[in-house]
């Protein structure tokens, strides 16, 4: 019998100790509800193991499941390539085509970037029956985009999850 490891920096392993709290179940329950979710706390209190954990539990069951790291996306100020990036790696998340978020926003170049990224988002459901869900970690570093990209973006979300 293997004993679990104990992790204490970062997401944690397949094997490694984990205790559920009452947050894993809201918020599996949340999703699966279709509702909009998300876990706010300070850094290193299991925000990321809680994500993947959900996530895996979620992709057992049906969804298709995207876990992006803001962090990752880095700093680039222009709205078209950033959200392009963010695209790509939700796609790339999903098991899409690489050609798929690129072929997407070139389609809708006459368009405003956030309405690129919501034209792509709505082609990414049409896709399949199964819901879809987006985690996003380290949101910290996206905060430090323009504000004309959070705001934006953030916009987009509230709008997307009214729809």
């Amino acid at each position: 019998m293997t004993l679990p490891r104990l992790s204490t920096l970062g997401g944690l392993k397949e094997g490694d100790l984990y205790i559920e709290r009452p947050a894993d179940q809201a918020l599996l329950d949340a999703l699966e509800r279709g509702e909009y979710a998300y876990v706010l706390s300070s850094r290193q209190t299991g925000k990321t193991s809680l994500m993947s954990r959900t996530l895996r539990k979620l992709s057992a069951k049906g969804y298709r499941c995207a876990r992006i790291d803001l962090g990752g996306l880095g700093s680039v100020a222009d709205p078209n390539e950033w959200y392009l990036s963010l695209a790509v790696e939700i796609a790339g998340e999903v098991g899409c085509e690489d050609s798929f978020a690129p072929a997407s926003f070139a389609a809708t170049r006459h368009l405003t970037p956030v309405q690129r990224f919501i034209r792509f988002l709505r082609s990414l459901v049409a896709q399949s029956t199964s819901p879809l869900v987006i985690f996003m970690d380290e949101i910290e570093n996206f905060l430090k985009l323009p504000m004309r990209v959070t705001d934006d973006f953030l916009t987009a979300v509230r709008s997307l999850y009214n729809d």
